[in-house]
């Protein structure tokens, strides 16, 4: 999740230059603030820690969290008051 303060006109653009940069990096955004990505291993989802680390804001506030393949296959999505099919396993993913 990624609770940046948008204060003023160049906290906005820091803002979009971090989303910019990890859509980059491959993530996706599975909800309003919250991305995603599928990582083949514990190493490269440190990795990725590591690029999401350097790319944020000065006054930037996130949260990141590993999940295994069997954690994210348990997530039970709803949307309104259809169910959805549960997401496929998809190996290790990074979320945040």
């Amino acid at each position: 999740m990624m609770p940046i303060f948008l204060l003023n006109r160049i906290d906005r653009k820091n803002y979009s230059k971090f989303r910019r940069d990890i859509l980059k990096i491959g993530f996706d955004m599975h909800q309003y603030s919250v991305y995603i990505k599928c990582c083949q291993s514990f190493e490269v989802g440190e990795t990725l820690i590591r690029k999401v680390e350097n790319a944020l804001p000065r006054y930037g506030d996130i949260s990141l969290i590993t999940l295994t393949d069997k954690q994210f296959g348990n997530i039970r999505h709803f949307w309104g008051a259809e169910r959805k099919h549960n997401f496929s396993n998809p190996g290790q993913i990074l979320l945040f």
